[in-house]
């Protein structure tokens, strides 16, 4: 069996498929891990900044204390068969855990590159097992003793567990596209609808701006109101100030129910735009902000 290791480490553990624990089956004793810190951390998280300092050092307690046990292992690991150890298969100690622990936080800002590490390496080393010299192994594993002679499967539940811990993953790949798709499909709308208020405002500044009431020019709006007029020359086009309100409906976008957008046209000058409660990414070009 081929290893990674030089003369100097004589006595370390080798690379090999029946010592070291896949990315999976850590995975599936993280998961584990953190559904059992869910409900105490829940409890923290509603204290602002003290319950988030209580529950990191709860989380690095049960962490440290437990991979330097007489376990070598946090529940989720001991449930999937597997321990942590140094590089010769010995119990490490608090110190060393607490860095593993610690070292975590620099594989997460990776984008979390620094865990999937151990998917590749030879050891299945994570990016904090290599900072703290540590490996993941299986229970069966002892330090000078010949490695096991097989790899033990992987359990049901931990696929079950590895399948939760995608399904977030699964979830936000599907769903995305489809709410990418809605958001571009309403802005399309809402475009559409301004395009319809923006020419009827030149509609009804061109038939000399009387004030009332206009039928909608768009379904997604429910009322036009001229609320304003002068007229400053027999050749100038009336200067009109017309509102239009959208729909307060289910297919309307959350930000456009019921706003108002309000426009101004008049002397023959590009379309204006008075405050509105229109939100900016469906205003008119013109109307928004450089």
């Amino acid at each position: 069996m081929n290893s990674p290791l030089g003369p100097k480490d004589a006595g370390a553990l080798p690379a090999g498929k029946t010592i070291h624990a896949g990315f999976w089956r850590r995975v599936a004793a993280f998961t584990l891990d953190h559904l059992i810190l869910a409900i105490p951390f829940a409890a923290l998280f509603v204290i602002p900044f003290v319950g988030w300092l209580l529950a990191l050092a709860g989380k690095w307690l049960y962490f440290a204390l437990l991979e330097s046990s007489a376990w070598q292992a946090t529940p989720g690991k001991r449930v999937m068969g597997i321990k942590v150890t140094d590089r010769f298969g010995q119990r490490i100690g608090f110190g060393r855990a607490s860095g593993r622990f610690f070292g975590g936080f620099v594989s997460f800002i990776l984008s979390q590159m620094g865990y999937m590490m151990a998917a590749f390496t030879p050891l299945k080393q994570a990016l904090h097992d290599m900072m703290a010299g540590t490996l993941v192994v299986f229970h069966a594993v002892r330090p000078g003793q010949p490695p096991p002679a097989q790899r033990p499967p992987m359990p049901w539940y931990g696929w079950a567990l590895n399948a939760l811990f995608l399904a977030p993953f699964i979830t936000m790949l599907v769903v995305a596209p489809y709410a990418l798709y809605e958001q571009r499909g309403h802005q399309t709308k809402a475009s559409q609808a301004v395009a319809a208020a923006v020419a009827l405002t030149e509609e009804i500044a061109g038939k000399g701006c009387q004030p009332g009431t206009h039928p909608p020019p768009d379904p997604w709006i429910a009322s036009v109101t001229v609320s304003s007029s002068t007229r400053k020359s027999r050749r100038a086009s009336a200067a009109c100030k017309v509102s239009f309100t959208f729909l307060q409906a289910p297919e309307v976008p959350q930000d456009l129910r019921n706003a108002t957008l309000i426009l101004t046209s008049g002397e023959g000058e590009p379309q204006p735009c008075a405050p509105s409660s229109l939100i900016g990414k469906y205003a008119p070009q013109a109307c928004r902000a450089p």
